[in-house]
């Protein structure tokens, strides 16, 4: 039965959603006992443009907190623009995090564009284990904007990923920043 109920509300997410969804979603948010169910109408919910949709969402937000949940709601809020006190969260599902988890939050801290992050950023984009955390990780540092302190963290990461995508990608993110000093980092 749960099974059913998680499909259907899987269905709702990847459809477009309206307005009418809203009060359902926010009611799945605070009574369902699966924490995968209540992820998945967090994600909902973070698609609908409503303006009583933050206020909610931060109602349930802890910043002290680094549960799974927790961290599904400050993604909705970078999402909706509400990123406020949500770094320190996504931070620590970087760290800690399911990978599913890990991806999106390093995604959320590139959107947010605080060099503060930078170290779990460098972190995220040396993880031996996680091509998808690396990938992410140089998208996310080239989102920083700032080319003197960007640059090097990706030309650093192209070398000493020399057999997978994450080269690739810090190839991609250099040249977006300047064309002539991707060029001159590759062929050295």
């Amino acid at each position: 039965h749960e099974g059913d109920q998680f499909l259907a509300l899987k269905v709702l997410v990847e459809q477009l959603l309206d307005q009418s969804l809203l009060m359902p979603l926010q009611d799945w948010v605070q009574k369902q006992q699966s924490l995968q169910m209540r992820e998945l109408a967090i994600r909902a919910l973070a698609k609908l443009d409503d303006p009583s949709i933050p206020p909610f969402l931060r109602s349930r937000f802890d910043p002290a907190s680094i549960d799974h949940e927790n961290a599904e709601i400050a993604l909705a809020l970078v999402q909706l623009g509400f990123d406020e006190d949500v770094r320190p969260v996504l931070e620590r599902a970087v760290l800690h995090g399911f990978d599913a988890h890990r991806v999106r939050a390093i995604e959320a801290l590139g959107q947010i564009g605080d060099q503060a992050s930078i170290g779990v950023l460098e972190w995220a984009a040396k993880d031996p284990k996680r091509e998808s955390s690396r990938r992410a990780a140089i998208r996310a540092i080239s989102q920083l904007g700032e080319p003197e302190l960007v640059r090097p963290l990706l030309e650093k990461q192209a070398y000493d990923n020399p057999h997978d995508d994450a080269r690739a990608e810090a190839e991609r993110a250099l040249h977006r920043l300047n064309p002539q000093v991707a060029r001159d980092a590759f062929h050295r």
